[in-house]
């Protein structure tokens, strides 16, 4: 796991996960009530034009933060899924306050907030940055 940066007296690091190991080590890093941001894909309604047939919506790539709630992985998969409120995003897509579920995935840049990062949370994060 790469860490790009450390700004500890803010609470904020941010790591890009390169390999599954890297995407397990965060399962167990990451905490509920962390806040959490990355790029991640969502369905956006077109609410504009007269609905002629049932409109599944547009893919659209951006920045979110999220608040996390819950905290999934999947072994068998490689995924690890954040759930939460969302508190940081394009306000004119995305209403804040909605649930967002955030797909960590390889070599994508992740912001990690704590109030107070634990030592065993930063040794874990030092250790897999030297396994690589």
């Amino acid at each position: 796991m790469k860490i790009v940066k450390q700004d500890t007296k803010n609470g904020i690091i941010e790591v890009v996960p390169e390999t599954l190991d890297d995407l397990w080590h965060l399962s167990h890093i990451v905490e509920v009530n962390d806040n959490v941001s990355s790029k991640t894909t969502r369905r956006i309604q077109d609410n504009t034009g007269d609905k002629l047939r049932s409109d599944r919506g547009v893919k659209k790539t951006f920045y979110l933060g999220i608040d996390v709630e819950g905290i999934n992985f999947h072994l068998f998969t490689g995924k690890l899924r954040l759930t939460g409120v969302i508190t940081r995003g394009p306000e004119d897509l995305i209403p804040l306050g909605s649930h967002h579920t955030l797909e960590v995935k390889l070599n994508t840049p992740l912001t990690v907030k704590k109030l107070k990062w634990p030592k065993w949370a930063l040794k874990r994060l030092k250790q897999a940055n030297r396994c690589h």
